[in-house]
Parts: structure tokens; sequence; C-alpha cells
């Protein structure tokens, strides 16, 4: 995962947040006789009125036609536009492509323009660090992003520009850090199948574990929560593992468990 600035990271026990169930609607009128003057149009009249018409309608097609096509002209230039823009300057912007959604990148410049492209593009600088999907954050010669949204309107990344005030000489590739699925033993180390999960009751014991992984730096902590309550970071790992580790007692009245985790990176902070 990209250094960034904190973002919760939430996994679950194989698919997402864990669950556990527990045992317990006429007028007439009068007219003068006048002279009726009756006018013949010629052929040649009639059919260039015709003529007219059809044209008319073409035109009016055309412009419907037209209109469909720009809009979807205009929507294939906003999800490409990050590329083409660092295509026009490509001496002094640097694209990464199919980034992760959180992760951090570094460059021989100075950063002082972000743009992340997901179904949109996204603009950040030193003045703007989120927008309510991303967060981004610029420290001279490294950018550090992460996704904190989580509505609909806020897509994976397909690609980042970082534009510098100097040309690039040297990168190193973002940093991929990412959480591991939560498991649940009891306290003999045996790992619990769904249904030991589902047979646990009130005031048993058992430990929350979770590894991390990262291309750079060092995942030391990791952050629990279980129904919604906060647990206090733990560093403590199971025997012979990286799996970091939680022992957790079982509040009585308990009848469902939903379990997150949040890892500590020694770069970028929590995720």
């Amino acid at each position: 995962m990209p250094e960034e600035n904190p973002a919760q990271n939430t996994q679950s026990l194989n698919t997402g947040a864990l669950g556990v169930g527990l045992s317990e609607n006429p007028a007439s009128t009068a007219l003068t006789q006048t002279p009726q003057i009756t006018t013949q149009q010629s052929g040649s009249s009639k059919s260039k009125n015709i003529i007219a018409i059809i044209f008319g309608i073409l035109i009016m097609v055309g412009g419907i036609l037209a209109g469909v096509l720009l809009v979807g002209r205009a929507q294939d230039i906003r999800e490409k536009a990050a590329e083409d823009v660092c295509l026009l300057s490509p001496e002094n912007c640097v694209i990464i492509q199919d980034p992760e959604n959180s992760g951090s990148y570094k460059v021989d410049g100075i950063a002082y323009n972000v743009f992340l492209t997901d179904t949109q593009v996204r603009a950040f600088d030193l003045s703007v660090t989120q927008d309510g999907c991303y967060q981004v954050l610029t420290q001279g010669d490294t950018v550090y992003w992460n996704k904190i949204g989580t509505s609909s309107d806020c897509n994976d990344l397909v690609n980042i520009q970082i534009w510098l005030t100097q040309l690039p000489t040297q990168s190193t590739p973002p940093t991929q850090s990412q959480c591991q699925t939560i498991k649940i033993y009891d306290t003999d180390w045996n790992l619990l199948s769904a249904e030991d999960i589902n047979n646990l009751s009130p005031r048993d014991t058992i430990y929350l574990t979770a590894e991390g992984t990262t291309t750079n730096g060092q995942i030391t902590q990791a952050k629990f929560t279980v129904n919604d309550t906060e647990r206090s970071p733990v560093s403590t790992k199971k025997p012979g593992s990286n799996e970091f580790f939680d022992e957790y007692v079982i509040p009585s009245g308990t009848s469902q468990l939903n379990v997150t985790v949040k890892l500590y990176h020694s770069e970028f902070g929590w995720f």
C-alpha cells in the first residue's frame, strides 16, 4: 500500500465484515358575400417547399446525432484526461498506470500538482488535500494517496499523474501495502471454522489475528474494532507467524461479532 495519510482499511473473515451469530367538453356567423380569390401554386414551388421541409428534418436529426456523439466523446476525454495531459508535457510529468487505491511514489524533483483518475480526474495540490473520495499528501519529492470514500462515486484508480518543478531522473515504485484476511483462533491456536464461530458463546475467549504485507517499510501494529468499539493497538504476533493478535473475551449479551482491523505502516501510518 502506498504511503498515505491514515485511512481505514477494513478486512473481515473471508469476504468482508465478519458477522457471527452467537447462541443466546355554434355560434352561427353571417358573412357578406365577397369575391373569392384562389391561388394555385405551381408544381415547381410545391417541390421546393417539400425539399425545404425534408432538408430541415435532416438538419434536426443530424443535430441530435451530433449531440449524442459529442456527449460520448466528452466522457471519453474525461476518462483519459490524466494520460493525455501527461503526454503533452512528459518532461515534467510522471504517470503511474493501474496504481493501488492507496500508496506512495517518490521522484527526483519537487511535486506540486497531483491528478488521480478513476472515472473522473481529481486534482490535488498543497492546499487541496482531499475531495471526499481520495486524500493526497505531497511532501517534497514524495506523494502519498489513499482512498477514504466508500460511496458509489468513489471508484478504483486508473492512473495517477504527478507534476514536478524539475525533470525526474529517477523514481521508485509505489509502496504496495495490504491487509490479509482476519482469522479467529481459540486459546490453543486452533483456527476456528465458520461453524465453530457460530457456536461461540458470550464469555468465550478468542484470538483475533490479521497479517499485513508491504513492499517498503514495515507494518508494526494492528488495531481491531469489534462491534463498532475500537480496541487498543497490539504489536504482539501469533507464535511463528507475522499475524498480529488480540485476545478478546466475548461480552455477555453479545449475539453477533463484527470485526474490522487497521494496520500501522512505519512510513504513512494507519491504513
